[in-house]
This record gives C-alpha cells, structure tokens and sequence, in this order.
C-alpha cells in the first residue's frame, strides 16, 4: 500500500486529532456524511538507540572475555 505525508501543522483541529491517537495508541476513523472517509492509525513506537556512545576499555574485555573459552574441549564425539 502506497502511503503519502501531510504536514498538519497549520491545522490545530488535526493536529489534536492527531495527538489523541498517537496518546492512546487506539485508531481513529473520521467520518463525514456518515461516510469513513480514512483510518488514523498510530505511528510504530520509536527505539531508541544510543547513538555516538563510546565503549570503554572495560566493556570491551568484558565483550571479549568469553572468546576462546572452549578451546580445549574435545569436539570429535566418535
């Protein structure tokens, strides 16, 4: 399905149109003429990423620690 944007942002009635749906996460479907005339659904919940953060010394040996661990287990079970 093909989907377009709109900016809003001149229009209070849609933008709190807009926010109520987004608050309650709950679709909204506008009528006119008891006509649907579209469906408001919610945007998906943003993640949130750390972005730029810097691993210290101590996280990287921490991440590194268990590499090689079982290099001394015998894999051939013959």
């Amino acid at each position: 399905m093909r989907q377009t944007t709109i900016d809003i942002g001149a229009m209070p009635d849609r933008v709190q149109l807009a926010e109520q749906v987004r608050s309650t996460r709950v679709p909204c479907v506008p009528r006119h003429d008891n006509d649907d005339v579209a469906v408001l659904i919610p945007a998906p919940a943003r993640t949130r990423r750390r972005i730029g953060r810097t691993l210290s010394q101590s996280d990287l040996d921490t991440f590194l620690s268990p590499a090689g661990g079982w290099h001394d287990m015998e894999t051939d079970n013959r």
